[in-house]
């Protein structure tokens, strides 16, 4: 895997291929190298770029894990979860995909192993383009004493991005595994974004004096839901981890509320929305080009690791006439084929070489030089492409957007 980090920027334009069927999400083989910590009794499998582990990398791996409950418990997650992420059920736009040639080249002279990607392999994130991407995320979210395991962007004043490292001290971190959106919420099963089981597992409370403390709560405690998009893949006392939403985090299950679900409106330490100067800062670091062929994605990359990329997509194309960042996501390299997308949350696919960007969309069955997309909404907003009526507008939530740009995957 190599990782960079992909400039995204959103555009309200065109995106002529969104498929309509809701697809099938099946899992990817889990490659990653194993380790065990007899002295803690734990087993794990690191990214393959991780080559050694420090106890600060072990307590952050060991928080992602074991975080969790509410104030009168807390959930272990080493059980099993009820974790594989909705499948869509509706469809984003009438128009089918648009299929086209596959690719004939290869990465090298030898016969593509069946359903591998051919897309050419992404850079590793150095440790400098990390301490840039660190130095982004500087805001303040978390008071009271505790000391969260991520570092915090605010986008809007109700959402921000966070990123989280190989350790629970985001500064001893060096290689990112999750990249994630917070959400202002209230502690109520009734108001959990994407609903029970859905992509936001864990509730966190902006002060507490120890970090643990902070996890869930009592019913209609003010605080951050949290959805986390991990970027490689790994095992976690037992549990596998692949990149995408993972939906068995933390789970903090919300109590119900019933009348008394609270409003929020509150203000959380830190809040505003993203300055000029940071998106400009976001733009910069986001820069990898992971397209070749002439064409220019609506969004921006950054390479993380061989196998995934993320990215940015902005409320305009043209970065100097963007405002914000309107969607984050995770870029896969993958085959398109229905039983290889990586989960029912990578609604698109898109060939590393065409002469222009609609071109790239879909391809033939079994097409393997490209990559499966999902796509994160940084916050609520309205989404109108050029040229469709404002009746056709349709209202994105904050949190993953299982429509975006969907596309039926032929079966292989």
């Amino acid at each position: 895997m190599q990782p960079e980090i992909p400039d995204e920027i959103l555009t309200e334009a065109r995106l002529d291929r969104l498929g309509e069927a809701s697809p099938s999400g099946k899992s990817q083989l889990v490659r990653a190298w194993p380790v065990r910590f007899v002295e803690f009794g734990i087993h794990m499998a690191l990214p393959r770029r991780v080559r050694s582990i420090s106890a600060p990398m072990l307590a952050g791996l060991l928080v992602l894990a074991a975080c969790g409950g509410t104030d009168d418990e807390t959930t272990d997650t080493t059980e099993a979860s009820e974790a594989a992420g909705p499948a869509s059920t509706e469809a984003s736009d009438t128009t089918a995909a648009t299929a086209a040639p596959a690719s004939t080249e290869t990465a090298d002279d030898t016969e593509p192993t069946e359903l591998e990607s051919t897309a050419p392999p992404g850079a590793p994130i150095t440790d400098d383009e990390v301490a840039e991407l660190k130095a982004l995320f500087d805001d303040e979210a978390y008071v009271g004493g505790q000391q969260a395991p991520r570092l915090v962007k605010w986008i809007t004043p109700d959402s921000y991005l966070f990123v989280q490292f190989d350790a629970f001290d985001p500064a001893e971190g060096n290689v990112p595994l999750f990249l994630g959106l917070g959400v202002k919420g209230v502690f109520c099963a009734e108001t959990q974004p994407d609903g029970a089981n859905g992509s936001f597992t864990h509730f966190h409370q902006p002060s507490a004096a120890e970090y643990g403390d902070g996890h869930g709560g009592a019913a209609g405690t003010e605080g951050y839901w949290l959805s986390f998009l991990a970027l490689d893949e790994f095992d976690a006392q037992g549990r596998q981890v692949v990149p995408g939403i993972d939906y068995e985090l933390a789970p903090t299950p919300p109590p119900e509320c019933g009348d008394d679900v609270p409003d929020v409106d509150f203000e959380a330490p830190g809040q505003q929305a993203l300055s000029a100067d940071d998106l400009a800062a976001f733009v910069s670091l986001f820069s990898d080009d992971i397209l070749a062929g002439g064409q220019q994605a609506p969004r921006l990359y950054k390479s993380i690791n061989e196998d995934v990329s993320i990215f940015i997509q902005l409320d305009a194309f043209d970065p100097a006439e963007a405002t914000t960042i309107r969607y984050v996501g995770l870029s896969q390299r993958g085959v398109f084929c229905d039983d290889t997308r990586p989960s029912p949350d990578f609604t698109h696919y898109h060939r590393h070489t065409a002469a222009e960007y609609s071109d790239g969309h879909g391809g033939e069955p079994g097409e393997s030089e490209g990559y499966w997309l999902a796509f994160v909404a940084t916050h609520d907003f309205e989404l109108l492409f050029p040229g469709q009526d404002a009746s056709e507008a349709r209202q994105v939530a904050a949190g993953v957007d299982r429509e975006f740009a969907l596309m039926d995957a032929p079966a292989c």
